[in-house]
């Protein structure tokens, strides 16, 4: 390696160490002082390690560790950032329509709950921190659907499963066939088949390289989640995991999502 490309290494790796331990309190001018250098070349070192997932703009001028970083150190630590990311989209959606949002990614089966948001929410038997069968769940069901095939058949080989509902779907080939159809229109539903009078729609949330690392969802104990403004609320929820994908992979970092139609959305 070059001796100027040596030194732009070390400079970067100063620069991305400092703002990592700043955690986004300091504005970069300030960092790039501290670090000996000038703002402009501050400037071009962060947009790459922005553009590479390394560090997040979390507002104008100021940074904090990204999701790739935040991956290569901890799995963990990713969904500490991503509920950072996605808690205010959540809020507002769950404003718009009137319905709870909740965001959950995959774990050894299992459906693992990070955010759950919304008025009625503490009536909902689902927690934050709770992890859930996968194959009963709008949320689940999305986020199995796009698991790799070898994954997904030792999945539906690893039954059996149970009907909680008499709308549980626990046969492997019809859970399939509901999973493939899943993926292939982008959202899945929960018809009561956790437990009664409970509607979902969940829809993924997509990384870099188009895996689904996460999933949100909409929840109510009112059909009407379902019915005349079911394509409204599909609509409303993928605008929403586009925003928390955007907040976790882009440069920019918006703090909500655009304002949504509520009186349009409300069941």
């Amino acid at each position: 390696m070059a001796t100027s490309d040596a030194q732009l290494l070390k400079k970067a790796l100063c620069l991305l160490r400092l703002i990592v331990a700043d955690q986004g309190a300091s504005a970069l001018s300030v960092i790039a002082s501290a670090a000996g250098l000038p703002v402009s070349t501050a400037h071009r070192i962060v947009a790459t390690l922005v553009d590479q997932g390394m560090l997040i703009r979390v507002v104008r001028g100021r940074y904090a560790v990204g999701p790739v970083a935040t991956a290569l150190a901890s799995p963990r630590s990713l969904h500490a950032l991503m509920k950072l990311a996605a808690e205010p989209i959540l809020k507002q959606i769950s404003r718009d329509t009137g319905h709870i949002a909740q965001l959950g990614v995959l774990e050894d089966g299992m459906v693992t709950y990070l955010i759950k948001s919304g008025d009625g929410s503490d009536k909902l038997f689902t927690r934050e921190d709770m992890s859930l069968e996968a194959y009963c769940s709008a949320l689940g069901k999305i986020l199995l659907s796009h698991l790799p095939p070898r994954e997904l058949d030792e999945y539906l080989l690893a039954g059996p499963f149970v009907a909680l509902t008499p709308n549980t779907s626990t046969d492997p080939e019809d859970l399939r066939r509901e999973l493939i159809l899943s993926r292939e229109r982008g959202y899945s539903i929960d018809n009561c088949e956790i437990t009664t009078n409970l509607w979902c729609v969940a829809a993924p949330i997509f990384d870099l390289r188009g895996r689904v690392i996460a999933a949100l969802s909409l929840s109510s104990n009112s059909d009407a989640l379902l019915g005349d403004k079911r394509e409204q609320h599909i609509a409303a929820l993928k605008q929403a995991c586009s925003a928390v994908s955007e907040s976790l992979f882009s440069q920019s970092y918006p703090r909500g999502i655009p304002a949504l139609d509520a009186s349009s959305l409300r069941g």
